[in-house]
């Protein structure tokens, strides 16, 4: 197998960086290219039957058709009194000597004489020989010799004939589609179900719940037991939680953690075996360009196949991507919040993908399930010759350029660009989001001081990603107003 090239930028003697747009769809299309020798070989795409209680947040395994008709039968819409509309209009009747009355789950009954009515309940079957229905609203009950009578309150010509029945079949005719195969199921899916009768439910899982993970930190600085008091130049492993955090969040559930010293030989030897055992690889840590970085060295001598070492991306630089045999391999700068936002944009994207193609790829036929088509639509084949386009954009009048994203906000202030790399570099920037009563999503910019500042996170709900194809106009670059990709950690909104 073969990459593209890519054409790069040499902002950097250290590093030979390609575009942020670039290095991910440069994952996307390593996932394209393998999605079936991935599924194979950890065995994800496999259905399994359980209680529809149990069901929700998994893929429906097999079409759902309806086994008959709804509503099955002609139900009453409203409370009030049911009657033959043509012989009541015909004989100018506005008063009804009530039968009876028809409830809800009981049998039907039938209107005896077509001067009379029946009182009828919400959601009963529609009585015998009527065929209109009159809420209460309408009506005036009178009690005559221990006769209860209902007595219009409107002129018969101001009714229409079928007034206030739900026809059989008006919802859908058995034998419709219900839910489609590939169908993530939720609250109102089970509905659906449960009104079909369907107690048992087949389902493919979260093609990522059981897709094996491992997370390592690295470091002699990083301690990882909590027990053990710090010296002081000496930190605490936190990398790692909220990795795993941000991943769980996003539906993985097989996820192991370890912890690398800045140790050549015992790195080489410890993930030799950790390449035969995970799918996905995340190391945090030692893959710039220090004396003590052995990351990048020790994957090349594992026979790793590089995809791209360096993103023109602030923070982030150090990104790294690549594959051995069916493991995903990437290694993310261990400052946190560079950390982080390279696992939200880049990981947690590439997974999500991964899991789209993996339901997809179990239907039969070319049809792909409404839940993944925008994004399988958004990011399958790219081109990394195609130009880039700028993200600012007035949102009144304009729409901003489609990003592997489906949430794109606006700026709700002026930020601070560094111009010596805005016209290359994709700059991210933690926000607070809020909401306009005019349902548009707001992005507040917080300051960080540096991509080791943690704390900047703690008010963020996420992050926009912001770049400038223009190295010429700065204008308008970074302005309040401007409509910027959003990426929210966790399951966002």
């Amino acid at each position: 197998m073969s990459y593209i090239k890519e054409k790069t930028l040499s902002l950097d003697l250290n590093f030979k960086l390609i575009t942020s747009d670039n290095a991910y769809k440069l994952i996307s299309k390593y996932i394209d290219d393998n999605i079936h020798s991935l599924i194979s070989h950890w065995e994800i795409a496999q259905t399994l039957i359980v209680p529809l209680m149990h069901s929700k947040n998994m893929y429906l395994g097999k079409n759902v058709l309806a086994q008959r008709n709804a509503p099955p039968f002609d139900r009453i819409g409203m409370d009030g009194i049911a009657i033959n509309f043509e012989h009541a209009k015909e004989n100018k009747l506005y008063s009804f000597p009530i039968e009876g009355t028809q409830y809800a789950g009981h049998e039907v009954k039938s209107l005896q004489s077509m001067n009379n009515c029946i009182e009828v309940m919400t959601g009963a079957p529609l009585p015998h020989g009527c065929n209109t229905v009159i809420p209460y609203e309408d009506l005036k009950i009178d009690s005559n010799k221990n006769i209860l009578t209902a007595c219009l309150q409107l002129n018969i010509k101001e009714i229409k004939e079928g007034s206030n029945i739900l026809k059989s079949g008006s919802d859908y005719i058995k034998g419709n589609l219900l839910l489609k195969k590939g169908t993530k199921l939720n609250s109102s899916h089970l509905g659906i179900l449960a009104s079909e009768g369907i107690e048992n439910v087949t389902v493919f899982k979260n093609p990522l719940e059981n897709l094996p993970v491992m997370v390592i930190s690295t470091g002699d600085e990083v301690i990882t037991d909590f027990n053990l008091e710090l010296l002081p130049y000496q930190i605490r492993s936190s990398n790692i939680y909220s990795i795993c955090s941000e991943l769980e969040e996003n539906g993985l559930k097989n996820i192991n953690v370890c912890h690398f010293k800045d140790d050549k030989i015992r790195m080489l030897k410890e993930l030799s075996e950790i390449l035969k055992k995970y799918a996905v690889i995340i190391i945090c840590g030692g893959i710039s360009k220090g004396k003590f970085d052995f990351v990048a060295e020790v994957l090349s001598e594992l026979k790793v196949e590089k995809i791209f070492h360096g993103v023109a991306q602030k923070p982030g630089k150090p990104l790294y991507f690549g594959y051995k045999n069916e493991s995903l391999i990437f290694a993310l700068p261990g400052n946190p919040l560079s950390s982080l936002i390279c696992l939200r944009r880049y990981v947690i994207e590439g997974l999500k993908k991964f899991s789209a193609l993996t339901i997809s790829s179990t239907l039969s036929g070319p049809s792909i399930p409404p839940d993944f088509s925008s994004t399988i639509e958004k990011n399958s084949q790219p081109s990394l010759d195609s130009p880039s386009h700028n993200h600012q954009h007035d949102p009144l009048s304009t729409s901003p350029k489609k990003e592997d994203t489906s949430l794109y906000s606006i700026l709700a202030e002026d930020i601070k660009i560094n111009h010596k790399k805005a016209n290359s570099f994709t700059q991210f920037f933690p926000v607070k989001v809020t909401f306009s009563n005019d349902a548009h999503i707001y992005a507040k910019p917080l300051i960080y001081n540096n991509s080791g500042d943690y704390l900047s996170l703690r008010d963020s709900d996420g992050f926009i990603s912001v770049i400038n194809d223009d190295s010429d106009n700065f204008d308008n670059y970074g302005k309040i107003g401007n409509v910027y990709p959003l990426y929210l950690w966790g399951k966002g909104f």
